[in-house]
């Protein structure tokens, strides 16, 4: 005769406690890749807009020496986007849209020469992005054919700049 005894096999079931704790786990796995991917696709939608800001001015600026024409970049803001006036507008790309995250401060009329493309206003385009708290600045040099950003970092530094 064996000495211990065959006792039946009992399952217990969860908790709530436990019922919870694994609910919260399972759902933060779920939202936490969700939340990280807006964050950075915001960024990305706003590097992308001065990525396109800067090769639009350049193209702007060649389609003047080429087509002998002057061009002009103005920022029209009633409908919230930068306008590039060309001889040609149907190239698709003659208005770009401000993001919401970006807020417009500084921006006059920018006229490129017919033939030369050369700017002499030495207008500047100011942005502020809220969401960093940066101010950047595209700054325009006389005749060089240069296009200068100026990086104002609030709580970095007081100045960075880059040449293009």
């Amino acid at each position: 005769m064996p000495i211990t005894a065959n006792k039946p096999i009992c399952f217990t079931g969860y908790t709530l406690i436990e019922t919870l704790f694994v609910l919260t786990i399972t759902l933060g796995l779920f939202l936490f890749p969700s939340l990280s991917v807006s964050a950075w696709q915001k960024q990305m939608t706003i590097e992308q807009f001065f990525a396109q800001f800067e090769s639009r001015i350049y193209a702007t600026q060649k389609i003047a020496i080429v087509s002998q024409q002057a061009t002009r970049i103005f920022y029209d803001q009633s409908k919230n986007q930068i306008v590039f006036d060309v001889p040609n507008p149907n190239l698709g790309w003659s208005t770009l849209e401000v993001p919401d995250e970006i807020t417009v401060q500084q921006m006059e009329k920018l006229i490129f020469a017919a033939g030369t493309g050369n700017e002499s206003s030495l207008q500047a385009y100011r942005f502020y992005w809220t969401n960093k708290r940066q101010t950047i600045v595209y700054q325009f040099q006389l005749g060089s054919d240069n296009m200068l950003i100026y990086q104002l970092f609030k709580r970095v530094l007081p100045q960075s700049y880059h040449n293009l």
